[in-house]
């Protein structure tokens, strides 16, 4: 992450101009550099004016758990006034006033900070800053979080991305292909190993990478986002690369271009839950089923009974969660 920072703050952006394969990969389009404003603006000339040990006015774009936790810990400074989120929802409201204005809306942004002039503003989400909202802000020497609309497409686009972290050597998943057609993708599908990781190139809210198993799965996938365009513009042009195994790590850091500060580090946990609850469910039933047998023989069930050889389900629960207490 670091020398993707580097390469970010000092190299120039090529983007992908080829249509699939090989033969586009060998393609390049230049775009210049990369955060070319000017020196970052941490504080509006408002701010400074109003000297050292002042409460700050924050907006907070986005609406879900992530800008949440933002609020929430903003909201422990003593150098915070006022916190408006937009769109916000319903838990951040308890904490924050929020401003029913779609996140990636630009010029809406704009117009209600021209009107309520925070010291900082914080972006949470990717579209709002794939759609410009940073230049927008810095254009007007506007203090703001969050990289420009080009440096975005780092995560605007997986395409862009996976080229970038080839040409500057950094370690990532080989890619088969990328493809903007159905057609296209079928063809190539019967050329890689299985499983196989189908990525969307846009932004999908999440949805837009598949861990395909076999063929046909692949290919369910591939008809669900290109042809029925379910996933919308995002899924417009697809990624195929290999599967890697092993545990996952996000190592994030925030950046000027010249300095860091790296924010502590985190992993995806969703599957975790899942097949928690699934061990849960099967020896809740199987404790069930036990019980039923006993009670039809004349035997104490293991929650009736009182000898530490029996057991009850919620114990057994509790166990699998991890703890040792018993219910």
């Amino acid at each position: 992450m670091i020398n993707a920072t580097r390469a970010l703050s000092s190299l120039r952006f090529e983007t992908f101009a080829g249509r699939s394969g090989s033969e586009g990969s060998a393609k390049w389009l230049k775009l210049g550099q990369v955060d070319t404003f000017e020196r970052a603006v941490y504080r509006s000339k408002e701010s400074s004016a109003r000297g050292i040990g002042f409460r700050m006015k924050i907006l907070v774009i986005g609406g879900g758990g992530r800008e949440h936790a933002l609020v929430w810990k903003l909201n422990q400074s003593p150098r915070v006034e006022k916190i408006w989120c937009a769109p916000g929802n319903g838990g951040i409201a308890a904490e924050a006033e929020c401003v029913a204005i779609e996140a990636g809306d630009v010029a809406a942004m704009v117009a209600f900070a021209e009107k309520a002039r925070p010291d900082l503003t914080v972006v949470g989400p990717e579209l709002p800053l794939v759609n410009g909202l940073t230049d927008a802000f810095r254009k007007r020497n506007w203090a703001i979080v969050g990289p420009s609309r080009e440096a975005a497409q780092l995560e605007g686009s997986k395409i862009f991305s996976k080229t970038f972290l080839e040409r500057h050597r950094i370690p990532t998943a080989k890619v088969y292909g990328a493809y903007d057609s159905p057609a296209a993708v079928y063809g190539a599908l019967l050329l890689v190993s299985w499983p196989v990781v189908i990525k969307a190139d846009g932004l999908c809210a999440g949805k837009g990478v598949f861990l395909a198993p076999d063929l046909e799965a692949a290919k369910d996938f591939v008809a669900r986002v290109m042809e029925k365009n379910e996933l919308g513009p995002g899924g417009k042009r697809i990624v195929l690369e290999e599967a890697l195994e092993g545990d996952e790590l996000s190592f994030i850091i925030l950046t000027d271009g010249e300095r860091y500060a790296p924010l502590v580090p985190t992993r995806d946990t969703s599957g975790f839950l899942t097949e928690t609850r699934a061990r849960t469910r099967e020896a809740w039933a199987r404790t069930r089923r036990m019980n039923c047998c006993r009670v039809l023989s004349g035997r104490p069930s293991f929650r009736q009974s009182s000898s530490r050889r029996y057991v009850g389900w919620r114990r057994t629960v509790s166990v699998i969660k991890g703890s040792s207490t018993s219910a």
